[in-house]
């Protein structure tokens, strides 16, 4: 007897992405290989593993799987979390290239624009990545984790001036914000 939990779904794409979106990465990683093994080109299957070892550290697969997935289709969601794993596995130019290529694409997509000014900041080209989150914020001008990020960073480069006219701002958008406020207090 068995029952739905004992039952592995393979073959099927939207079976192998229920059991990621359950958190169920090994089931999920099972029906997702046994698509590529009947479709070796099945874009959902390629970035869900891609996801899969991206959420369990491994980068060096996951960037494998997502590369496959954006030489079929060039998905800007494809290309910002291929940017990620490429990121997080030391490989920052591809990230940049990837994230760059992303925005370009879709020049709304906020958190591509925000993976390439990180990617900037922590390859320590703060220029580029002031930049970055400045052209971000003319999209966005209210999102309060950019303006926090970047007065963190004008602290760093130690233009006070900058710093506190952002914190001001953020304390006009949320009064509530304790970053802002201590900043402002001190």
């Amino acid at each position: 007897m068995t029952n739905d939990t004992d039952v592995i779904p393979v073959g099927d794409p939207l079976a192998g992405t229920t059991l990621l979106q359950e958190g169920e990465y090994e089931s999920a990683k099972e029906s997702y290989n046994h698509t590529l093994a009947e479709n070796a080109e099945n874009l959902e299957a390629l970035f869900g593993l891609g996801i899969i070892h991206q959420f369990q550290n491994d980068y060096a697969s996951a960037r494998q799987y997502l590369e496959r997935a954006v030489n079929l289709t060039g998905s800007p969601e494809i290309l910002n979390n291929y940017g990620v794993a490429s990121f997080c596995h030391g490989d920052t130019e591809s990230a940049i290239s990837s994230f760059k290529k992303a925005i370009a694409s879709v020049p709304d997509f906020l958190e591509a624009r925000r993976n390439l000014a990180h990617a900037y900041i922590e390859t320590g080209d703060y220029a580029e990545g002031i930049e970055a989150y400045r052209e971000l914020l003319a999209r966005e001008p209210n999102d309060i984790e950019t303006l926090l990020t970047l007065a963190g960073l004008y602290e760093e480069i130690d233009d006070a001036e900058s710093s506190r006219y952002i914190y001001e701002r953020v304390a006009q958008l949320d009064p509530q914000n304790e970053l802002a406020t201590q900043a402002l207090a001190g």
